[in-house]
């Protein structure tokens, strides 16, 4: 090991360029992620310093934390956080902000001597530029701290100190002016109550530095392109470039667009595009490019599609030119009677910026006089078509939809026709539809709502519209709703029958929609006569000895059935059951009522018994008879005797 230990000593004597290397990407790295410095002991408010060391407490309250990290920047003119990253922007000045503190405790009343704070503002151009700020004191340990904060932009530039800006604040001094040598390598002396350099230990002596930076930036190069459209008429052999020309019919006229970069940055992948008005047509195999490198060269016939042409780069003031044929359209082509002027746009971009430029074309159109124009609503004509059946839940009451079809005659000459336009107003006036039909006159239309209406026809046409007297009509819609409902009642399947007491037997209740709407909330009601006691019942409720049924719904045609099992408690009667129906949808009560008889007859009275013959003569009264009776008298005598005791015991 030894041996070893002296071999590693050796090589470091003889190679010290690479021992240093090894520390330097060791200790480099490390270094740089603290960002601030030197590596040193630290404290705490509980227990600070026992000799004289600036930022090294670790909790201070006051910057939210650790004194170690104590250059902070922000934008000047916002209240935003102090940061120690902060995206520089040009136009902008930033505060860089230096805490210093004398962390020795107050109890030992150390005092540090010469204190100075410096910033170091780096004057190379970069997209990151750090400053470091450093606190120094002749006696305190170590003699200097520091600590780093960044200022960066996706742009290059760099960072300059704003004169006059530094000002030193503490409880007896409210930014104070320092010295411009703050930024330099004497930097600047602080204090407490004056710059005399002194500053106690403990936080009621601590003092913030404040100086502003503003970073400049090289000016941006910009991109603009100059377009200029212009245009000749190639058939009269116009040699002179115009913005706008005469022409007829069949003319051939040449457009050429001029491009510049006006701008200070190149223009790569530069696009022309043309865009050709109605009456203008692009003559294949014209379009010739001019530039630096080219006199006349043929390119593609893209420039007037959608894609345009590109033509390039094109440094700043360099220029391109592009032209190309056109005819003009036949006269029939051309979009209106009398004079037109076709307007062509140019176009040039850069996938940035869009120029515009147009040159024009004046052509005259030859058209024959118009016939003069009419259009007439001759006639309508309503159809019923339908009636169809319904309920008003909102209004409570049945309502008819009929269907009608509504029929315009009509003449037009020398126009087009547009359409028939439908009004229907109802007897208030008010319009309840309002359609057009383009495809024909015909019109099919529902009306739910009984009522008078008017309905008027309107003949439109390209060049007016027409109505006449006898194109409006009256019509009405009533309601065809017949709701009707009916109960038959039978007792055993029979109208009348005839029944034993207390054996029990059936009453039945047939109800049937026999209207032409369905019907809805019906009450089936049926209450028990004297005598008759309902036992159950397949449906509804019963209750008090009377039957409560109700139907939600009945739709036309159906029916319900009830059956309720009842018996009669009584002989000798004759009883009529009545069972009632109502429904909202018809007005009134009881909208049908209908009863079933039974029959309880009395029972067979069994005959009266025989009373006992007397005898045709007195007993005999003899010795025996005698005894008899004596003895009859006794026994009656000893049994009223044991009654009368046992009553008074009790």
């Amino acid at each position: 090991m030894r041996d070893l230990l002296k071999k590693i000593i050796s090589f470091a004597k003889n190679h010290p360029v690479i021992i240093s290397s090894i520390l330097v990407s060791v200790f480099v790295p490390l270094v740089y992620t603290l960002a601030y410095g030197p590596n040193r002991n630290t404290y705490t408010v509980a227990k600070p310093a026992d000799h004289i060391v600036f930022n090294s407490i670790v909790d201070n309250p006051t910057l939210g934390g650790n004194e170690q990290d104590f250059v902070g920047i922000r934008e000047v003119g916002t209240s935003n956080a102090w940061s120690n990253s902060v995206q520089a922007k040009p136009g902008k000045e930033y505060y860089v902000r230096m805490y210093v503190h004398n962390n020795a405790a107050s109890n030992l009343k150390l005092v540090a001597q010469n204190v100075v704070a410096k910033l170091n503002v780096p004057t190379n151009t970069a997209k990151s530029i750090t400053l470091q700020g450093q606190v120094s004191a002749s006696n305190a340990t170590p003699a200097t701290v520091w600590d780093e904060a960044t200022l960066k932009s996706d742009r290059d530039f760099n960072l300059a100190y704003v004169a006059g800006s530094a000002t030193y604040t503490s409880n007896k001094l409210n930014g104070v002016a320092l010295p411009d040598s703050i930024v330099t390598n004497t930097g600047a002396k602080l204090g407490y109550d004056k710059l005399d350099g002194n500053i106690p230990g403990c936080f009621e002596y601590s003092g913030y530095v404040t100086l502003k930076v503003k970073p400049q930036f090289a000016p941006e190069e910009k991109s603009d392109i100059a377009l200029s459209k212009k245009v000749r008429n190639k058939t009269n052999g116009e040699k002179a470039w115009n913005e706008i020309v005469n022409a007829k019919s069949g003319d051939t006229v040449q457009f050429q667009i001029e491009a510049k970069n006006n701008g200070s940055a190149t223009i790569d992948n530069m696009v022309l595009r043309d865009i050709l008005p109605n009456g203008l047509e692009y003559v294949a195999g014209t379009t010739k490019l001019y530039n630096k490198a080219n006199n006349g060269l043929k390119v593609s016939d893209n420039l007037v599609a959608d894609s345009g042409i590109n033509v390039g780069s094109y440094g700043p003031n360099a220029n391109v030119f592009v032209r190309f044929d056109a005819k003009v359209s036949e006269n029939q082509k051309l979009p209106k009677c009398g004079e037109n002027t076709l307007t062509n746009l140019a176009q040039a971009s850069n996938q940035k910026i869009v120029q515009n430029d147009t040159a024009s074309v004046k052509v005259n159109k030859t058209c024959e006089t118009p016939k003069p124009s009419t259009y007439k609503c001759e006639s309508l004509s309503i159809k019923p078509i339908r009636k169809t059946s319904g309920f008003d839940t909102t209004q409570n009451k049945p309502f008819g939809t009929e269907t009608f079809e509504f029929d315009t005659k009509y003449s037009l000459q020398n126009t087009e026709f547009v359409g028939v336009k439908y009004v229907i107003k109802n007897s208030k006036g008010e319009t309840v539809i309002e359609k057009t039909v383009n495809n024909g006159s015909k019109l099919t239309v529902e009306i739910s709502i009984a009522g008078k209406y008017t309905v008027t026809s309107t003949v439109l046409s390209k060049d007016g519209q027409n109505s006449a007297q006898n194109c409006e009509k009256h019509f009405e819609v009533k309601n065809q709703e017949k709701p009707s409902i009916s109960i038959r009642k039978t007792v055993n399947n029979q109208k009348n029958i005839t029944v034993e007491a207390e054996k029990e037997f059936n009453y039945e209740l047939l109800v049937t929609n026999n209207g032409n709407v369905d019907l809805r909330d019906i009450v089936v009601s049926d209450k028990a006569p004297a005598n008759i006691t309902f036992i159950s019942a397949d449906r509804g409720t019963l209750l008090n000895n009377n039957l409560t049924y109700k139907i939600a719904n009945l739709k036309v045609g159906e029916s319900q059935i009830i059956t309720i099992k009842a018996k009669a408690t009584a002989v000798g009667i004759s009883s009529r059951n009545i069972a009632c129906v109502n429904t909202p949808v018809i007005p009134g009560d009881n909208d049908g009522c209908d009863s079933a008889n039974i029959e309880v007859p009395k029972k067979d009275t069994p005959p009266a018994p025989k009373q006992p013959e007397l005898p045709s003569e007195l007993p005999k009264t003899g010795a025996d008879n005698l005894l008899e009776i004596i003895g009859l008298s006794s026994v009656v005598l000893a049994t009223s005797y044991y009654v009368a005791s046992r009553k008074l015991l009790k």
